[in-house]
């Protein structure tokens, strides 16, 4: 009878962990769409700029617009696996943030709703919110 006992158990413990799993494995994906999107954001140079001055600076407006545009096309293939996710609203509410001089950088942060599954058991209640922050610099002279 104890034995019996100390398999649920045993099970209940083996399919958290597996939850806990899938979750962080959810979160590696989304941080991993943020960052390849700041990243590609860094690519918008002011070719006006860099054609009159020499100098090499971002255009906000064109970073911007790429990095929701790269977030919304990355978060694409993760609709089916995140209840509730939409990629083009997520990339929308997505704060960008570009410094054209001196650092020449793009930040892209925003914050996904995951549902926790089994974790809600343990107390971690329906949902997690996950907060993602990429930050990527275009270096050169």
């Amino acid at each position: 009878m104890q034995g019996i006992l100390l398999l649920g158990v045993f099970m209940l413990v083996l399919a958290m962990v597996a939850e806990f799993g899938s979750l962080r494995a959810k979160t590696l994906r989304l941080q991993s769409a943020f960052d390849r999107a700041a990243l590609a954001a860094t690519g918008a140079v002011d070719g006006g700029a860099l054609a009159d001055r020499g100098e090499l600076r971002l255009d906000a407006a064109a970073a911007e617009a790429v990095a929701r545009e790269y977030l919304a096309a990355n978060l694409e293939p993760f609709e089916v696996s995140i209840p509730g996710l939409t990629a083009s609203g997520t990339a929308a509410a997505a704060r960008v943030g570009v410094s054209a001089a001196p650092e020449r950088a793009v930040t892209l942060s925003g914050e996904v709703e995951l549902p926790s599954g089994l974790l809600a058991l343990a107390g971690v209640g329906p949902t997690v919110t996950y907060r993602i922050e990429s930050h990527s610099v275009l270096e050169g002279p």
